[in-house]
């Protein structure tokens, strides 16, 4: 087995021999010193490519460099293939391999593990290579996986590591009959999407009755009740489903997923030709919504509120209704709280799947469901929380929505709000001069729509005026307000925000402009305002201080 304190040994002594310190060899290797440091105590070992630059560099052969590890036969081989960039690694044992996975590139160590997935190899051995491989070279190997040795040790080992792909992989063996029915009790805690299929597979005689019992009585252990679990509502037949990631209903409706986000309403994103339930969707907005900046750098305002929002809903799940491009599902994420991410968009989630990734949040907590908040395809009584923040003028009968979020609250569950009325100043700039600014945002916004005007169009604002604190006192019975107190630090606001999203059609009230109609009508107003205040009209911005904000918590 390769001696990574012997290969730091040699290498320290090659460095010495050359008078080098550290630094100097780090500078040449384009690393920092503590990473030369922690090669020469054995701690980690250098990527190949760094192996080929110690070899130039001390003027010694690749095979004196990596024997001085007393590596076995086939780990020397294995070394030496790689280094001369060969595609045909000859592999003498798996254990080989296993033995050189933590030092190893994830795109190296998949291509020499394709060559057993070819063969196929035993599940142990899956386990042992998991933690090194990405996603997609672990469920190659499970396809051709051999699974004698298979148990629930194993199999919990294993999971952490596994995506869903890989998960129904390990479940279909199941119902292939080749692997033991009672590894769904390992299997079901980390995959709950497959609750349906073990139902319909107990219905049809695929498993035996006691797999169904066996997962409810899981759910219990894990939830303390077993309705805790069911969530979403079937579209066809409305029955509750078991999990978050439901995929055949007992009546046979098959949920569709589009970019990971569960489709539970085919109503267009866009309605204003109802009698009560018009809405404004912001499917064509996607980026534009925050002038192009969807950030998913987290301030210190966002922590304070992702703090308080955990401080409300502890370890239970959160319904963001209207979530667009979901500032408060990353705020909840970030304190490991379990979203559902509701929206009429795709594009809008779409943005929060980018988020969640560029941030790194845990995944399996987030649940996005395109959704209509008229009809919210949630069971009743299911949800902690629910948080539905500047959605509510986009719809004309608010009303109905607020009633619809108090029936998916369970009894004392909180229904969570913030300052977001539209047309008011979340920002205190009273100190500041901002008087250039405002005169040139409104008279862009002045330009443009009266331009549109001409065009016999008029923007469409639904529910501006709702008085929605009235509604939510008569309906919830407590309410609790929260003050979020922020440092009044000095604060600024590029024009270049309210223009872009100007340009992308970002506001609602450009929801029913044809693109064509107001491509000709941006260009021209931007002719305008260039003729006003210059070619450089967005160079400006506004300055603030940020108020504290107020969190009202109503609860069922």
């Amino acid at each position: 087995m390769f001696d990574t304190k012997k290969f730091g040994g040699y290498l320290s002594r090659l460095r010495k021999n050359a008078d080098m310190t550290q630094s100097e060899l780090a500078d040449r290797l384009n690393l920092t010193r503590q990473a030369i440091s922690k090669y020469e105590l054995g701690d980690s070992f250098p990527d190949i490519s760094i192996l080929v630059l110690i070899v130039e560099i001390f003027q010694v052969s690749f095979d004196e460099l990596i024997n001085s590890g007393e590596p076995t036969k086939g780990e020397s081989s294995i070394l030496s293939n790689i280094a001369k960039g060969s595609d045909d690694v000859l592999i003498h044992s798996i254990s080989d391999v296993i033995s050189l996975a933590p030092y190893l590139k994830p795109s190296i160590l998949s291509k020499i593990a394709s060559n057993f997935s070819k063969q196929g190899i035993d599940i142990s051995n899956i386990v042992e290579l998991a933690e090194y491989l990405n996603d997609e070279s672990v469920m190659k190997l499970l396809e051709n996986a051999t699974f004698e040795n298979i148990n629930d040790e194993l199999l919990e080992k294993l999971i952490p590591f596994l995506d869903e792909k890989s998960k129904g992989t390990v479940f279909e063996r199941i119902l292939d009959g080749d692997l033991d029915w009672h590894l769904l009790k390992t299997l079901w805690p980390y995959a709950e999407f497959i609750s349906s299929q073990i139902e319909a597979a107990v219905l049809e005689g695929g498993l035996p009755d006691e797999a169904l019992k066996m997962m409810h009585e899981c759910s219990y252990d894990k939830y303390g009740i077993e309705e805790k679990i069911k969530y979403y509502v079937c579209p066809k037949c409305h029955r509750k489903l078991n999990g978050l990631k439901p995929d055949i209903c007992f009546c046979g409706y098959s949920f569709e997923y589009e970019d990971n986000i569960l489709q539970l309403t085919d109503h267009p994103d866009i309605n204003l030709d109802s009698d009560d339930k018009n809405y404004i969707g912001y499917e064509h907005i996607g980026k534009y919504y925050s002038g192009y900046d969807s950030t998913v750098l987290l301030s210190d305002k966002d922590i304070k509120i992702a703090k308080k929002l955990k401080a409300v809903i502890g370890d239970g799940i959160l319904l963001d209704l209207g979530c667009g491009d979901g500032h408060y599902t990353v705020l909840a994420l970030t304190q490991k709280i379990a979203v559902i991410s509701g929206d009429i968009s795709n594009s809008m989630m779409n943005i929060i799947n980018e988020k969640a990734k560029y941030l790194n949040l845990d995944e399996s907590k987030l649940n996005l469901c395109r959704m209509n908040a008229y009809e919210i395809p949630i069971a009743d009584n299911s949800m902690d929380a629910v948080i539905a923040n500047s959605m509510l003028h986009l719809n004309s009968n608010p009303e109905l929505i607020i009633k619809e979020i108090h029936r998916v609250l369970k009894p004392g569950g909180s229904f969570i709000c913030f300052d977001d009325i539209p047309g008011t100043d979340k920002y205190d700039g009273s100190e500041f001069d901002n008087t250039e600014f405002n005169e040139r945002m409104n008279c862009m916004h002045h330009i443009y729509f009266e331009k549109i005007n001409e065009y016999g169009i008029t923007g469409v604002r639904l529910s501006w005026k709702f008085d929605r604190n009235l509604f939510y006192r008569n309906l919830f019975t407590t309410v609790q307000e929260v003050c979020i107190e922020l440092p009044k630090d000095e604060k600024s606001e590029p024009f270049i925000h309210f223009y872009n999203r100007l340009k992308g059609r970002g506001f609602s009230d450009q929801s029913t402009i044809s693109q064509d109609i107001h491509e000709k009508v941006f260009f021209e107003t931007e002719k305008e305002m260039k003729k006003l205040y210059g070619d450089n009209f967005t160079d400006i911005s506004s300055k603030f201080r940020q108020s504290d904000i107020i969190m009202t918590v109503f609860a069922k």
